[in-house]
């Protein structure tokens, strides 16, 4: 028997029953049988199918330090892994609390140097191995393009140009790579209105269209310092998670406290501790944390 015959059934059986009123005089049973209807389940998006796909040069990205050499991959990956864990908890409803916009990411430093671009290449490739997880990789450093540089891309449209003219389909910018999982939106041509355009309308547009169309992408953004430009600051405000890259014994410890300030109440906030002189177990290349833990004491997620 369908679904729609026993919700037929059930309301006209429920028609039978005396119905409790404060009048002694029932109704006229209704002449026209109660008919159940179940709407049509939405149909699936196709997924990204980007016009254009670039072949990652991983020697190149070794070269310009975005990616580790052959001796230190396997720690490096092993240390990531352990970075996007409690990271995809959150994405997937899994943590200790329910984060909003969880599935935007945004990896960022206080100062320049702190090692956010390299932490944020090898977050997406991490990220990407995940079976039910694609990756946009948005470089959202609009002062400072590096990525968008490295993947000879610094010139072409990208995410101001479709901030600045809603006609543009952002799709359209959005590049395949040969990660399968792995794609990549450049930062674009310069405007002297990035702050705004950042942290406009337009930019949350911009992000539920490209998770609608992808339900199960991570939106990854690189941003610029959060004490140096006002840009990466605007971009923390329209995310659910920050990974903020701190170089142990170098960073000033007010310098942290004050991007975390900058960044405000809404976001999750982690911080890497990157180059840390002392060793956890396995543990000797990054470690994640909340901010103001003693290293010693940090227990990176599973």
């Amino acid at each position: 028997m369908s679904f729609v015959q026993k919700a037929i059934e059930k309301l006209q059986s429920q028609t039978k029953q005396p119905a409790v009123q404060a009048s002694t005089r029932a109704p006229a049973a209704s002449a026209e049988p109660a008919i159940a209807v179940v709407p049509e389940p939405p149909k699936p998006r196709a997924p990204f199918q980007p016009k254009q796909t670039i072949a990652l040069n991983r020697s190149a990205l070794v070269r310009s330090g975005l990616l580790p050499d052959a001796a230190a991959s396997r720690r490096v990956a092993e240390q990531f892994r352990r970075i996007k864990r409690p990271l995809l908890r959150n994405v997937q409803g899994r943590g200790a609390e329910p984060v909003d916009r969880a599935n935007l990411l945004l990896v960022a430093s206080a100062l320049a140097g702190e090692g956010k671009t390299f932490t944020t290449m090898n977050l997406a490739f991490s990220l990407a191995l995940e079976r039910d997880v694609s990756v946009v990789l948005i470089d959202a450093d609009v002062a400072k393009p590096h990525i968008s540089r490295e993947l000879g891309l610094g010139d072409a449209p990208g995410l101001l140009d479709a901030l600045a003219d809603p006609s543009i389909d952002i799709e359209d910018l959005v590049y395949g790579t040969d990660e399968p999982s792995l794609y990549f939106l450049p930062a674009g041509r310069r405007s002297e209105f990035a702050n705004e355009l950042l942290e406009s309308d337009r930019m949350l547009e911009i992000c539920a269209t490209l998770t609608q169309r992808q339900p199960n992408a991570v939106l990854l953004f690189d941003s610029a310092p959060l004490l140096l430009t006002n840009e990466g600051v605007a971009v923390s405000h329209i995310v659910g998670q920050v990974v903020l890259v701190v170089r142990a014994g170098v960073t000033p410890r007010v310098a942290v406290q004050e991007a975390i300030s900058n960044i405000g109440d809404g976001p999750r906030v982690g911080v890497v501790l990157n180059q840390a002189s002392v060793t956890l177990g396995q543990q000797g290349y990054y470690n994640y944390g909340a901010y103001g833990s003693p290293v010693a004491d940090e227990r990176p997620g599973g």
